[in-house]
């Protein structure tokens, strides 16, 4: 009888000793500051829903295991949720209705709500979502988080004053994580100087089912820093991605207007030498309006017509070698490998340059980029496309919007195609036109 007392006992205390451990192990997580905050923005509408309950899983999971704290933005054909789980503490959630992920208020909004919820040393921004790069012929669905309830996708400028407006004094983001297509590119690296110190995207498409977050969140406390979680997602990552120093952008900047500059020295001869370098140059982008920028430096080096244009595409080389602290590499159909780059605004095709494009990219008015494009495109003697007109090829299709002059060259002419995170799929007949 002794001897089953005395088990009874021990049970007792074992149990009673697992109990407060579970308890002070939650407090200690949920009162302590953790190493990384991870703040979670997904806009899952157009058939990207999964791909975003991918990713709130991973990171819900992570936080659960004590990995870091986190707050989860998550939109989709129903309604908007937050989520909120403090390191090793339990998840919490609230419902928002329905909002227009595209809109910078929204973003502030989430934004600012993380802040006061996370205590941690570093902080990880995600931004989830379809994405159009430097699609400036149509600047309304120019950008990131695309919504399709709404129409709206978030640009540069509502991107970086959403973050800005709802930013403490005291913190910046350590990494932004821009995982939508085309996102890679000096406007908007230049862009986010203000709010964050290093980005990751890519300047390509985004395959489903996105970054490999699963495996590199289970490790997160153990990268020390920004670029050593660039680093991990790089090597596990087989498309093109590149990390970035976005304070070094300062000097790409420099660097390219150097060379601009030196262009327009002799721009009349120069201009046939550069229309041969783009276009043996890489591009990016749904119309290719974007070019490898370390590609097209590189090539202007190499070919450069005098000393000046040499030294000027040097020190550009030079300063995209600094910013660039990480890449991963795609192989193409044909077995060549590109690595993941900058883009620049640079079409491949002979377009205009929009008025807006200087308007809303600093780095294209404080290099004079913009400006130097328009002279070139004069110079050269070509006519040139309209650029500011209402999108011909706009559609409506449920939660899909087909846009036929952003398509890449080899779809026009085909079947109509939607564009998903790296997938295409033909899509029905097309329907009558949006107003």
């Amino acid at each position: 009888m002794a001897r089953q007392s005395s088990l009874s006992s021990l049970r007792l205390l074992v149990a009673v000793l697992t109990i407060c451990s579970a308890v002070f192990l939650d407090n200690a997580f949920a009162d302590g500051r953790t190493e990384w905050g991870v703040m979670a923005y997904l806009s899952g509408q157009d058939d990207l829903e999964p791909d975003a309950h991918v990713y709130l899983d991973t990171i819900m999971q992570a936080a659960r295991h004590g990995q870091c704290a986190a707050v989860v933005q998550i939109d989709g054909a129903g309604q908007c949720v937050r989520w909120l789980r403090q390191a090793g503490g339990r998840r919490e959630r609230q419902r928002l209705g329905t909002v227009n992920m595209g809109a910078r208020s929204t973003l502030a909004s989430f934004v600012a709500w993380g802040w006061e919820k996370l205590e941690a040393d570093r902080y990880l921004l995600i931004v989830l979502g379809h994405g159009t790069g430097l699609a400036t012929l149509a600047p309304a669905l120019s950008g990131v988080a695309f919504d399709g309830g709404s129409s709206d996708a978030l640009t540069l400028a509502e991107l970086i004053g959403g973050l800005a407006e709802s930013r403490p004094d005291d913190r910046r983001f350590d990494l932004v994580s821009l995982e939508a297509c085309y996102a890679a590119s000096l406007e908007v690296a230049y862009g986010l100087r203000p709010v964050a110190d290093y980005m990751v995207a890519s300047p390509d498409r985004v395959p489903t089912p996105g970054l490999p977050w699963a495996t590199t969140l289970e490790e997160l406390s153990g990268h020390v820093d920004a670029p050593a979680l660039i680093e991990a997602l790089c090597s596990r990552y087989s498309h093109a991605l590149v990390g970035t120093d976005v304070a070094a952008t300062g000097e790409v900047a420099d660097a390219l207007a150097g060379l601009a500059q030196a262009l327009n020295v002799n721009l009349s001869t120069n201009a046939r030498f550069v229309r041969l370098v783009r276009s043996r140059t890489r591009s990016w982008g749904y119309r290719s309006e974007m070019c490898d920028l370390l590609h097209f430096a590189g090539l202007l080096h190499q070919m450069a017509p005098d000393d000046l244009v040499e030294r000027r595409a040097a020190e550009l080389v030079r300063s995209l070698e600094t910013a660039i602290i990480g890449t991963s590499e795609q192989e193409t159909a044909n077995a060549e490998v590109h690595p993941g780059n900058l883009g620049l605004f640079f079409p491949s095709g002979w377009e205009d340059v929009p008025a807006h494009y200087g308007r809303d990219y600093a780095m294209a008015d404080k290099t004079g980029w913009a400006d130097f494009l328009h002279a070139y495109y004069e110079a050269s003697g070509r006519p040139l496309r309209a650029s500011e007109v209402r999108l011909p090829g706009t559609r409506c299709h449920r939660r899909l919007i087909q846009i036929s002059s952003m398509l890449p060259p080899h779809c026009e002419a085909q079947t109509p195609w939607r564009f998903t995170m790296g997938r295409r799929k033909p899509i029905e007949a097309p329907q009558s036109p949006c107003e």
